[in-house]
């Protein structure tokens, strides 16, 4: 199993199978936005540069080209890590975060301010931004009872360290529909969608002792 090394050049650690591996990728993250809550599996199949999780920098390799632009939110973040996502996919550093398509943020607890984001159009929704957020797994936190497409009757995502008013935030998110933000959150094994379609009906915090839902 490939592990995480703290710093790798720009060139190295990206698929070793391109096609194949992007379109593995490409399947787990829409079954986690297409169902949202489920906790899709995925091998590791990327070696980035500190903080960048494998799943995380595997998320921008299928889904960042040319044609877009991404943010990198957290101070920590260093340039191995910026260098190695513009080369890996080609895609520009926005200059703001307004103007970002993809956002990373490296924890659940340094999740950013929803109104600053673009939200995309009524003429273009899909001109928004998609949060990518690191998490320390779905086995313990808050959970969130999410409805809407894709959930048959309610589903629960557990998640740790959101901030105090995400709920609030997310509410009003949904609100904007069509429009609005997206979120891929991404572990060290899994991912789990939160599309702006999605309600959250209820947060409680309990630790989860179930295993979770694969795809």
């Amino acid at each position: 199993m490939m592990g995480q090394l703290p710093m790798k050049d720009a060139y190295e650690g990206g698929f070793e199978n391109p096609v194949f591996d992007s379109q593995n990728t490409f399947r787990a993250i829409m079954k986690a936005m297409a169902e949202p809550g489920l906790i899709v599996f995925c091998k590791k199949m990327t070696m980035p540069p500190n903080p960048l999780l494998p799943l995380t920098a595997a998320a921008f390799l299928t889904l960042c080209d040319e044609d877009v632009s991404f943010y990198l939110a957290n101070e920590s973040i260093n340039e191995a890590a910026k260098n190695w996502i513009k080369f890996q996919t080609g895609a520009r550093l926005a200059s703001s975060l307004s103007e970002a398509g993809f956002i990373f943020v490296d924890s659940g607890r340094s999740l950013l301010n929803l109104e600053v984001l673009a939200h995309g159009t009524d003429e273009c929704p899909d001109r928004s931004a998609t949060l990518i957020v690191q998490t320390n797994g779905f086995q313990t936190g808050d959970e969130f009872i999410l409805e809407g497409p894709g959930i048959k009757t309610r589903r629960s995502l557990f998640i740790e360290g959101l901030p105090e008013g995400f709920l609030k935030a997310w509410t009003k998110n949904v609100q904007r529909f069509p429009c609005g933000v997206d979120i891929l959150f991404v572990s060290s094994d899994g991912f789990a969608g939160l599309p702006r379609s999605t309600r959250i009906v209820k947060k409680q915090n309990i630790k989860r002792n179930a295993n979770v839902c694969c795809g």
